[in-house]
C-alpha cells in the first residue's frame, strides 16, 4: 500500500523552467496543467514546451529500447514497466486585459493577436497529446486589477475579500468575477481528470 492511496490527487507546483529537476517530475505524473500568460515570453514558452517533449520522449523511448536489447526485459518501477504516459490535463490563460462588448468578456487588440498566436502553438502542443484544444481550455483570467494585491496582503482568496479587507466600488465586481472564472475553471479541471 502506498503513502498515497489515501489522496485523490497530488498536485505538484514547478517553477517555469525545463530543466533536469522538472523533466524529472513531468516523468513521474500523470498529467501536467499549464497557465499561460498573454505575453510574449509564455508564447515562447509553449514552442519550446512542445519541442523539449518530443525530443524527452524520444530520448525516453531510445533508452527503454536499449534496455530491452541488453537486458531482455523492460525496465521497471515498483512493477509497473517505465514508458512515457504524461498527458495534457489543459492550459489557463491569464493576466490579460479584457473589455465588454456586447456583453461579453474579450480580450483589447494588443492581447488579442498573442492569445490567437499562442492558440496556434496550443494546437501543436494538443496534436501531439492527441488532444483537442477545446477540451483542454480549462479557463481564463482576465487581468483583475488590484483585488490582487488585496487578497495578498489578506492572506485571502480573491473570491471571500469583503469591505475589512479594503475592497471598494468597482473591486467588488472583481472579487465577483473571479469566483466566476476559479469556480468554471476548478470544474472543468475536475471533469479533465475524471476523464
Amino acid at each position: 500500500m502506498s503513502r498515497f492511496d489515501d489522496y485523490d490527487f497530488v498536485l505538484v507546483d514547478m517553477g517555469p523552467s525545463l530543466g533536469a529537476l522538472n523533466r524529472s517530475i513531468l516523468l513521474g505524473v500523470n498529467q501536467f496543467l499549464m497557465p499561460l500568460s498573454v505575453d510574449i515570453f509564455s508564447m515562447m514558452a509553449v514552442e519550446n514546451i512542445i519541442k523539449s517533449l518530443k525530443s524527452w520522449k524520444a530520448a525516453l523511448g531510445d533508452s527503454i529500447e536499449k534496455h530491452m536489447t541488453q537486458e531482455g526485459e523492460y525496465f521497471e518501477i515498483q512493477g509497473q514497466k517505465v514508458e512515457w504516459n504524461l498527458g495534457f490535463c489543459g492550459f489557463v490563460v491569464q493576466q490579460y486585459k479584457a473589455k465588454s462588448s456586447g456583453g461579453q468578456r474579450q480580450a483589447v487588440a494588443a492581447f488579442e493577436r498573442i492569445i490567437q498566436k499562442q492558440k496556434q502553438e496550443l494546437e501543436v502542443l494538443c496534436g501531439f497529446f492527441n488532444e483537442s484544444s477545446s477540451d483542454v481550455d480549462l479557463g481564463e483570467i482576465p487581468t483583475l486589477s488590484s483585488v490582487v494585491p488585496l487578497s495578498q496582503q489578506a492572506h485571502a482568496p480573491i473570491f471571500e475579500l469583503a469591505s475589512k479587507d479594503g475592497v471598494v466600488g468597482s473591486q467588488y465586481t472583481r472579487v465577483s468575477e473571479a469566483a466566476t472564472f476559479f469556480h468554471r475553471i476548478s470544474e472543468n479541471l475536475l471533469q479533465r481528470v475524471d476523464q
